[in-house]
């Protein structure tokens, strides 16, 4: 097939639903894609405010036991 001869109807829709076909698998990888950043974002924050929030615990802990608190 070369540019220029004629193409028979069931030719061009193949090649329109193998172009259809991979502009969707783009767009449904890109999409997935920007999901799970989303969800890795979230999921960082998440982590970050654990070890945050652990992180004060243990030092009020901390600061109890040495000024006298007993279990």
């Amino acid at each position: 097939m070369s540019y220029g001869e004629p193409h028979s109807p069931e030719e061009i829709k193949d090649a329109l639903g193998k172009l259809r076909k991979s502009e969707m698998k783009a767009v449904v990888k890109e999409a997935i894609k920007e999901w799970l950043d989303e969800q890795a974002t979230i999921i960082g924050k998440w982590s970050f405010r654990f070890i945050l929030m652990s992180a004060l615990g243990v030092l009020a802990y901390f600061i109890l036991t040495s000024q006298g608190w007993h279990k």
